[in-house]
């Protein structure tokens, strides 16, 4: 990708950032939801299960010929292997009198972690929970058992029944679903981004060769106006010498072309400089030289503009310190500044210019304060200022000649020299714009 396509290069990436955070957010939310519904269908399909076996086995007890359950597990009552529920784990009972009693289980090798886990649990109603038993040196199992409190013919207490269900299987399944489904997701995940990736450069493409066609358009225009308009120039300059010969019409006339053929002549070198911006063509020529002067120098000329509008513009200097850096981009920069300060800040106005240095040791910076009370930007306005061609008010700024192109040109005079630029703003309270830039 071409240096001038580094916006397009963004762009991309944010593409490609929020695409994968969308599709993560899908496919774990997919994963989620799909997890979810089987863990729930899984989970009712056995509880329904579960609890008709444990109201059979109820029913079964209390309908032997009158007598009592107690009487029933007296006499050793043994049931047949043949009424061993399908996918029935246990089949326990718990007098009254808090003794196990078992009536039938798969296997006798968990019996006493599954004893020690149903002490102490009498339920009201038939009751269903989920239970992870892991007895030592044995395989941990997951059960789900139903309990029920049985009682005689005078509704006196006798124990309680517990029936359970090993679904061990059906968890390890469930995890292995989990497993294989998120795995899928990763594949899905990758793939959809490289495909997402080459889509989202394949469609730009068109918009970049547009983009190159509009600069080089840009490009060829400015440099073919520069010519007529200083050969316009010249001619004026000659017409000037002999203005003394020229009614007084003629002479407002010629100030006027003078005037837009300026204003013509600094909106192509506007052009031709974010072009080159653009395609990262901006040289930069780094020299020494002295702050106080240079700023002394720059607001100089601004003073006296300032004064005819009865403005107060103040520098407020520090000790002399030599700096490294493009000392024309610089002013340009902080041309483009005072020009809008004074420009937007009415009659009997401040601007005050303040600078600091600061990280001396490591990365010195210099910070270049401007401060104005004018007539401030609104929020609406600020986080478009920074725009081309963008003014915060179109009347008035035709009205001044204003391009809408000096705080963008601004931003990119700062991002060569390799800064940064803030701004603060209130309407009708002012402005302030903070440059940082690095010096040597």
């Amino acid at each position: 990708m071409k240096p001038n396509h580094h916006i397009f290069l963004n762009t991309s990436k944010q593409l490609t950032a929020y695409n994968q955070k969308m599709l993560i957010i899908f496919l774990l939310l997919f994963n989620l939801a799909v997890n979810s519904i089987l863990i729930f269908y899984v989970y009712l399909d056995q509880k329904t299960e579960i609890i008709a076996l444990a109201n059979q086995e109820s029913k079964e007890l209390q309908a032997n010929n009158g007598e009592t359950i107690s009487s029933l597990i007296k006499n050793d009552y043994k049931p047949p292997v043949t009424r061993r529920k399908r996918g029935m784990f246990l089949n326990y009972f718990i007098d009254s009198k808090n003794v196990l009693h078992v009536r039938d289980e798969v296997s006798s090798n968990y019996q006493n972690s599954i004893a020690k886990t149903l002490q102490g649990w009498e339920p009201n109603t038939t009751h269903v929970v989920l239970k992870k038993i892991h007895p030592p040196l044995k395989e941990e199992l997951y059960l789900m058992i139903a309990a029920r409190n049985l009682y005689d013919s005078s509704n006196h207490y006798e124990g309680t029944i517990y029936i359970g269900k090993d679904l061990t299987f059906f968890i390890s399944l469930i995890i292995q679903f989990f497993i294989i489904s998120f795995s899928l997701s990763l594949i899905f995940l990758f793939l959809a981004l490289y495909i997402g990736k080459k889509m989202t450069n394949q469609a730009m493409r068109p918009i970049i060769h547009s983009f190159d066609l509009q600069q080089e358009f840009i490009a060829n225009a400015s440099h073919e106006l520069r010519t007529p308009l200083s050969v316009i120039q010249a001619g004026l300059d000659i017409i000037d010498l002999e203005k003394n010969s020229l009614s007084s019409f003629s002479t407002e006339t010629l100030s006027d072309i003078k005037n837009e053929i300026r204003s013509t002549t600094q909106l192509v070198n506007d052009l031709l400089f974010l072009t080159r911006s653009d395609a990262s063509q901006v040289e930069i020529n780094n020299t020494e030289f002295e702050l106080n002067d240079f700023l002394l120098n720059i607001i100089r000329p601004f003073q006296l503009i300032a004064s005819k509008k009865h403005q107060t513009l103040t520098l407020q200097t520090n000790k002399p310190i030599l700096i490294k850096q493009d000392q024309e981009k610089l002013k340009q920069l902080i041309y483009i500044f005072l020009d809008n300060a004074i420009k937007y800040t009415p009659e009997k106005g401040v601007i005050t210019i303040q600078y600091n240095l600061n990280d001396m040791q490591k990365k010195p910076k210099l910070n270049i304060e401007i401060l104005d009370s004018g007539i401030g930007i609104s929020s609406s306005d600020l986080e478009h200022i920074f725009d081309r061609f963008y003014r915060t008010e179109k009347h008035r700024s035709r009205t001044e000649g204003s391009t809408g192109l000096g705080l963008s040109i601004a931003k990119s005079l700062v991002s060569v020299l390799g800064g940064s630029l803030t701004v603060k703003s209130q309407l009708n309270k002012g402005s302030k714009f903070t440059i940082k830039i690095p010096i040597k």
